[in-house]
């Protein structure tokens, strides 16, 4: 049985601490295959996605390209907002029984109590969990607070250098200068500059809508 690892995100867009993340997690979980996920707007998160779907997930597929152990998995359209069970449920039917890991930082693992359907989803898979500064990364009051709810856990804490980028410091960064970002990848660096992403002028940017029917 191969052991398959989901990263999930809004990816807006996509930085070289993701890559990091996935590799250590890659390497320290013995993990055969990542599958990345870009969602919509996440039923946790107050600040939606500024830039298209279709452009999160074009990013992603351009700068995860060079590891043949990342894949990415696009979620079908939903009238509903998608949660992690159903991002769970949907890859559990394109591959085949796997041991499943999901990769996340400290600050979204600590809503874990708090997901929607987690008394199924939580048991399912391994948790491997990054350090998020300027959080102290203790699991274990969380690891508690799920056994009080009658859910168990298996979680591993990755050995990995705190990430201190984030997605909305590159989105500001594009808010106040044309100058490309230093944690983007250069074919990121690009697709931001070719479809005016993040530009602080509505008028600047592409207009293009785009689908997810893409040659891949």
């Amino acid at each position: 049985m191969q052991k398959h690892g989901i990263l999930g995100g809004t990816f807006d867009p996509i930085h070289e601490g993701h890559l990091t993340l996935a590799q250590v997690a890659l390497t320290q979980g013995q993990l055969d295959q990542i599958v990345w996920v870009p969602d919509g707007d996440a039923p946790h998160k107050a600040q939606k996605a500024r830039s298209l779907y279709v452009d999160r997930c074009r990013m992603v597929e351009q700068a995860i390209a060079p590891y043949p152990e990342f894949r990415l998995e696009i979620l079908p359209v939903r009238a509903t907002p998608h949660y992690s069970i159903h991002t769970f449920q949907h890859i559990q039917t394109i591959y085949p029984p796997s041991e499943w890991y999901w990769i996340m930082g400290f600050d979204l693992f600590q809503t874990l109590p708090r997901w929607y359907q987690r008394h199924e989803l939580i048991p399912a898979l391994h948790w491997l969990v990054a350090p998020r500064p300027p959080l102290p990364c203790n699991l274990q009051p969380i690891i508690e607070q799920l056994h009080d709810q009658g859910i168990n856990i298996q979680c591993h804490l990755l050995d990995i250098s705190p990430l201190s980028i984030s997605s909305s410091q590159i989105r500001q960064h594009y808010q106040h200068s044309n100058s490309p970002h230093p944690s983007l990848p250069s074919s990121i660096q690009t697709y931001i500059a070719a479809h005016r992403l993040y530009s602080p002028s509505p008028q600047d940017r592409s207009a293009h809508q785009g689908n997810l029917n893409w040659d891949r």
